[in-house]
């Protein structure tokens, strides 16, 4: 069964509204599957901007590639929320005031994807 409607799944990421250049910062994509749908051989991906530096997430990726933060979570059967932590560090080089986005999609074998994006302002 393929989530039904626009509230089926939804993908967000929650990060701090700013961040200073040279500190590390924390933040959560989360994918709430609503219902009882299945979403079969899911890939998470995050595309980490160029001022951000991959330190850690919970759980750790599935593997990472030019940037991007990879997860296969495999069939995810609703209703599910995934989440995952990831800390990255913040280019000392980032100019004050830049605003960094940040991305991510969802995506199943069957053509079913969900986007996010996040954005930081550099202090």
């Amino acid at each position: 069964m393929r989530p039904s409607g626009r509230g089926g799944v939804k993908l967000t990421i929650a990060s701090p509204k700013s961040a200073v250049h040279g500190s590390r910062l924390s933040y959560t994509v989360s994918l709430n599957l609503k219902g009882n749908g299945v979403l079969p051989n899911l890939v998470l991906r995050n595309q980490l901007p160029p001022q951000f530096t991959y330190r850690l997430a919970i759980p750790a990726p599935s593997s990472i590639s030019s940037g991007a933060l990879i997860w296969d979570l495999g069939t995810v059967q609703g209703p599910a929320v995934v989440r995952v932590r990831v800390d990255v560090d913040v280019a000392s080089g980032a100019v004050s005031g830049q605003v960094v986005t940040n991305s991510a999609t969802a995506s199943d074998t069957e053509g079913y994807s969900a986007s996010a994006t996040s954005k930081v302002t550099i202090r």
